[in-house]
């Protein structure tokens, strides 16, 4: 079959760079330093200052998340039911539908940063036809969309959460197939969807953001790892 013998290889590579392009959207945002909040009354104008002020890391971790959302993801979640079908096939559709559906609510997050970008500014410097700085209509749909964005980007590590315990659950504990990766990785990945899963905490409780870099950090371990022993090990081929 066409390319088949290298569905290992393109899925490691696929791998290191979805993790590379995660730190990238990670390192960005993190860099903007964006203290203040779009849920808080007195704190969303200020925050619409914030994107503003922060537009060019912002441009740059959202161009970022669409290719991981938009590309890398969805290649990567059909890429992984082909690998991993022989060895649980009910898991590997959990992962296959789990990732597909974290990048759609990811890709809603990521198109709403992207207006938000654009409002923010037209809030702060005043917009066309004569629109004012601090316009109250510019100021809502800024705010809006920023609520949008939160409440999406949470939405998504549910699915992701369910996407990567099933992932773990083949790579720790399914009967060996064509292609095993050591049973270890699959740990990390297990912990990483428990992080994804609890990351919903922090709606109730900021103190459970710890969840955010426990998941980020399992998941590169993951991810790394089994790019890499794919990578290595490039001449194995998925069942037929």
């Amino acid at each position: 079959m066409y390319l088949r013998d290298k569905t290992a290889l393109i899925a490691g590579i696929t791998m290191i760079a979805l993790i590379v392009g995660t730190f990238v959207v990670v390192g960005f945002s993190i860099g903007a330093g964006m203290d203040n909040s779009p849920f808080e009354d007195d704190e969303a104008a200020a925050y619409l200052a914030d994107v503003n002020d922060n537009e060019g890391a912002l441009i740059v971790a959202t161009a970022a998340s669409l290719a991981v959302d938009g590309f890398l993801a969805p290649a990567l979640a059909v890429l992984l039911y082909i690998l991993f079908r022989d060895r649980s096939n009910l898991l590997a559709t959990f992962v296959l539908a789990g990732i597909l559906l974290q990048s759609a609510a990811a890709l809603v997050a990521d198109g709403s940063n992207a207006l938000l970008i654009g409002v923010a500014d037209d809030f702060v410097n005043g917009g066309a036809n004569g629109i004012s700085a601090g316009d109250p209509a510019l100021f809502e749909t800024g705010r809006i969309l920023a609520m949008t964005s939160f409440l999406f980007f949470n939405i998504a590590f549910t699915p992701l959460g369910l996407a990567l315990i099933s992932l773990g659950l083949i790579v720790a504990r399914a009967p060996e197939g064509a292609i095993n990766p050591p049973r270890w990785l699959g740990w990390f990945a297990l912990v990483a969807g428990v992080a994804s899963l609890l990351a919903w905490g922090v709606v109730a409780s900021e103190a459970l953001f710890v969840f955010f870099p426990i998941q980020l950090v399992a998941s590169a371990v993951f991810l790394l790892g089994t790019g890499g022993w794919l990578i290595a090990n490039r001449q194995l081929q998925p069942a037929a």
